[in-house]
């Protein structure tokens, strides 16, 4: 069966996905785009060293930041869809549409033009000139994440899901093929090597926007019937409605790359040593690990949000508290495990993913990864809260809190970095402390203000409990066959049985009890659950 008639296929019912189904979607398209990134992520880390990483990194804090504005108008139009469709069909999702695509299309075109323009007065900025020419390369992109950005969030407002995911893996897959056969032509010249990575990144984003335009061209019939003149919003209207959703959602993530390109500066500049080659250890073997079990919930997010805002259009508070749990427990299950893996098994993970670094920096990769280990899952419920503040029209209070999260970031890691005795340790700490701060700051906001309650033995302890299990197995092998994680075989091994023993423990401990059958059925629908049309 081809492509099309595949997602032809998925058209059927006029049924939209639930939260779940959207959760479940998301997150099976983000595990599997997570492992290709990893698996691309670790042949060029070891292909490049850590010097030319570092430079690879350093391009990244401020593309983020540029792109950020497709993310903000990626919530506020899934959020306005989301409200539109839940009380009054959806009659101007197309109109909704068209003007986000103008609106993040003329401002994609000015930062794509900006970067382009004064790539190299920011390299040097930045403390290294060589990176200018990676910055021109990559300006393309900006354009081209922008217009994904209005299509990702007009179908994740009507709780279809499987565009986004179908994306994230083409784009993950172009990117690994790509990056490494750039990478090796151009070596041994370490800059172009990192040059050819880069342009594998703005391709990857052509193929990623393609990859929406075919579900758009395949969906087309419906979208005729949306895109009309006389529906509820006026064109003034809905500009209003997204630039006023988009900015303080825009401005929060805004400050969280504009803090990773302060702390590559910091960094550079403060610390004592070879800076690069530190800086390099952590954005390109460490962080990348650090955000994998995030980016694998990430999706749980991102189904919240439009779901959150359908229910407070309505005044469903249980519906909210309902999924608002879920959520956490759904984090909880997946990222917990990973949380125990790095803090237990830091040395032989590092080592079995990058063993072509050497010793000295898989030593430092090894205490740093333990280190922030459990900012994890702290940066997990920071990004889930803030879904449900946007999700309930809190986004000023969401900007707030991410406002004095970054500001405790910055100011650690002014102080820490240079003190010798932290060195670069000094960015875990500061790491778990902003986003603490931020988590803190919504519990006591959303219990208060919104009536938000968390079930904890059920999200939490259960999950807990399970860990337990998992940290048994490692302290085991550990104790009785200690030499079976000196080698890559007896590391995956160890891994898998204590995947295995931690699956057992979840569904003993009836981590899911009241969700295993709804879950079971939506997976054998799926197929036929994705709803190809804008009708409930």
């Amino acid at each position: 069966m081809s492509i099309i008639a595949y997602i032809k296929g998925m058209k059927k019912t006029k049924n939209g996905n639930t939260f779940l189904t959207g959760a479940l979607i998301l997150t099976a398209g983000g595990v599997l785009a997570k492992v290709l990134g990893a698996v691309y992520r670790i042949p060029l880390t070891n292909l490049l060293g850590s010097y030319a990483i570092g430079l690879y990194q350093l391009v990244f804090p401020l593309y983020t930041l540029l792109i950020t504005v497709s993310m903000g108008f990626c919530v506020a139009v899934s959020r306005t869809i989301a409200r539109e469709k839940r009380l009054h069909g959806c009659e101007d999702c197309g109109k909704i549409l068209r003007c986000a695509l103008i609106a993040l299309g003329g401002i994609g075109a000015a930062l794509s033009l900006a970067l382009f323009l004064f790539a190299k007065p920011i390299a040097t900025l930045q403390g290294n000139e060589s990176i200018a020419d990676g910055y021109r390369i990559l300006s393309p992109a900006v354009l081209f994440v922008c217009l994904t950005g209005a299509l990702r969030g007009y179908f994740q407002g009507q709780m279809k899901m499987q565009p986004t995911a179908v994306s994230q893996v083409a784009e993950q897959l172009a990117k690994l093929v790509l990056g490494l056969t750039f990478a090796k032509i151009f070596l041994p010249d370490e800059v172009r090597a990192v040059n050819g990575a880069i342009l594998a990144v703005t391709l990857s984003e052509i193929i990623s926007l393609a990859v929406f335009g075919i579900y758009f061209a395949v969906d087309k019939k419906g979208q005729k019937k949306e895109i009309k003149t006389d529906g509820v919003m006026q064109s003034k209207e809905i500009y209003a409605t997204l630039f006023k959703a988009a900015l303080p959602v825009t401005c929060a993530g805004v400050l969280a790359p504009l803090s990773q390109l302060i702390d590559s500066a910091l960094i550079l500049k403060l610390l004592t040593g070879d800076a690069t080659r530190l800086y390099g250890i952590w954005s390109g073997a460490v962080h990348s690990l650090f955000v994998m079990p995030v980016t694998l919930s990430a999706g749980i997010g991102a189904a919240i949000l439009p779901d959150v805002s359908g229910n407070v259009a309505v005044g469903d508070m249980e519906g909210i508290n309902k999924k608002v749990n879920t959520a956490f427990k759904l984090n909880n299950v997946i990222v917990m495990p990973c949380v125990t893996g790095f803090l237990f098994l830091s040395a032989p993970i590092v080592k079995l993913l990058y063993g072509g670094l050497p010793q000295e920096d898989l030593f430092v990769a090894a205490r740093l990864l333990s280190a922030v280990s459990v900012g994890t899952l702290v940066l997990c419920y920071s990004g889930t809260f803030n879904s449900v503040l946007q999700g309930a029209g809190k986004e000023y209070v969401s900007l707030l809190f991410v406002t004095l999260s970054i500001v405790v970031r910055t100011v650690t890691n002014a102080i820490l970095l240079q003190n010798q005795k932290v060195g670069i340790f000094a960015i875990a700490f500061s790491t778990i402390l902003c986003y603490l701060v931020s988590v803190i700051c919504s519990i006591v906001y959303l219990r208060k203000k919104v009536g938000i309650k968390l079930d904890l033995w059920s999200t939490f302890t259960k999950p807990l409990a399970a860990c337990l299990a998992l940290v048994a197995v490692i302290l085991s092998a550990r104790l009785l066959a200690g030499g079976l994680l000196e080698t890559s075989v007896g590391t995956l091994a160890v891994i898998g049985f204590g995947a295995v023993v931690y699956g057992v423990a979840v569904v003993a401990l009836k981590v899911f009890e009241g969700l295993l059958p709804t879950i079971a059925k939506k997976l054998k629908h799926g197929g036929k659950k994705y709803a190809g049309t804008c009708t409930d």
